[in-house]
């Protein structure tokens, strides 16, 4: 499983730098500004751990282990971060109230 949780980010963040490289620069600047709200990775589980944005539904973090540092990455299609699924879901699905 824990081979899987790691391809499963390089699939998301390949398909993430495809739809960054395609979009505006504003948008796909998003997740390398500093969020608002500070993030770490010492909340982690486990490895291979997928967060909520703090401050932008459209945006999740992942950690590959709980001491590394929290990578940005963004939903494609204007899709949002669902918590509980731990995904980047449709925004009905979703429920993301910030």
């Amino acid at each position: 499983m824990f081979g899987f949780r790691r391809l499963l980010f390089l699939f998301i963040a390949l398909v993430c730098f495809a739809e960054n490289k395609a979009a505006d620069t504003s948008r796909s600047k998003r997740c390398m500004d500093k969020s608002v709200t500070p993030v770490s990775c010492k909340g982690a589980t486990y490895d291979g751990y997928f967060m909520k944005h703090p401050d932008d539904c459209n945006l999740f973090y992942y950690c590959a282990t709980p001491q590394s540092e929290a990578v940005c990455v963004e939903c494609p299609n204007n899709q949002q971060f669902n918590a509980k699924r731990r995904a980047c879901d449709a925004p009905y699905r979703a429920n993301c109230n910030l």
